[in-house]
């Protein structure tokens, strides 16, 4: 009787934890909604909720016991993209190599466990913090874990390059799959993109890889969402040159915010992202730089009250160049922000 009594007590913890958690990421992806849609807060809570489901069932499908399951469970689902008019354009690349650059969503991961039924393809997904996680019954499924593997930007640029070194190549053709709107990156490999209305930090990763020969480049449209209220495929148009240039790798990148933007206005409780994509804004790159130079500050505030031989210049000195570059970081905020 205890033993029931202990996994009944058990089983209700469990769930208060799995409801406060979340509730908590409800309110996460709330509050990016009132940042980049520029919401009142009860209707991003309210579209909140209206992906709240789908996101509650993916989230548990990589602690599914049954790998095989967890990618049927994608396949079945309700999503708004036209999964059969995707397949049919990507069949008609299915002898060669190509990159699929997606806002990290439902439809993304559906889309992923339908081409992975093509046994002839091998796919590289980025690797992530976030598609280590949900990509996880990809990596263990038997139909895919020697087909599928997570690669880091660096690493993905590499398998590309000696790919295309093989003589082979096109007998073996991969998909490449990335997702810009989680791509954190330094700012020698990223560019300044409008998206959403404000600047956000684009990684080059996606111009790298076409570029450099990796043929066509795919993503979302949901420019006929409002009429057909479905998610299509869109290809990367550009004529071949025979040298890049920064304002190919620009208008390749605004091609991709201006699609992504599109699918996050139209199809928002579809995106999975919504918390992790705010914090590649440059003005949310700046609050949090500004809080941490306000901690820096409080340090050298209760430094100089505890140590009775910290000379007033010094700390006069350290207070005033705190201060400035956190007035010129928040200048910039507002800039980048288009205030």
């Amino acid at each position: 009787m205890k033993s029931l009594y202990n996994s009944f007590r058990a089983s209700i913890a469990a769930r208060l934890r799995m409801h406060f958690r979340d509730k908590e990421h409800s309110e996460d992806i709330a509050y990016a909604m009132v940042q980049m849609l520029k919401l009142p807060l009860q209707q991003a809570r309210d579209l909140a909720r209206a992906g709240a489901t789908q996101r509650r069932q993916i989230t548990k499908l990589p602690q599914v016991k049954n790998p095989g399951r967890a990618l049927a469970t994608l396949r079945s689902l309700s999503v708004p993209l036209d999964v059969a008019g995707t397949l049919r354009m990507l069949d008609a690349h299915a002898g060669n190599s190509y990159l699929l650059a997606l806002p990290f969503s439902v439809s993304a991961m559906s889309l992923i466990a339908h081409l992975v039924r093509d046994t002839r393809r091998s796919f590289c997904v980025i690797d992530t913090q976030f598609t280590r996680y949900y990509f996880y019954p990809f990596l263990k499924a038997t139909e895919t874990r020697d087909r599928l593997q997570l690669l880091p930007p660096a690493a993905m640029l590499k398998h590309n390059r000696m790919r295309l070194e093989q003589p082979a190549a096109a007998d073996n053709p991969v998909t490449y799959v990335t997702f810009p709107d989680l791509e954190s990156t330094s700012l020698d490999t990223a560019r300044r993109v409008r998206f959403m209305g404000e600047d956000y930090q684009f990684s080059t990763l996606e111009p790298l890889l076409f570029f450099r020969g990796l043929a066509p480049l795919f993503t979302f449209d949901a420019g006929d969402f409002a009429a057909t209220r479905r998610l299509k495929l869109a290809a990367y148009e550009s004529s071949s040159v025979s040298a890049v240039t920064e304002a190919d790798v620009d208008a390749l990148l605004a091609w991709l915010a201006k699609n992504m933007e599109q699918v996050f206005r139209e199809a928002p409780a579809d995106v999975l992202s919504w918390a992790e994509t705010r914090m590649l804004a440059y003005g949310t790159k700046a609050i949090t730089a500004v809080v941490k130079l306000k901690m820096v500050e409080g340090y050298v505030r209760a430094w100089k009250a505890a140590d009775p031989n910290f000379k007033d210049a010094t700390f006069a000195r350290s207070i005033a160049e705190l201060q400035k570059v956190q007035e010129t970081i928040d200048k910039e905020r507002l800039a980048a922000s288009g205030s």
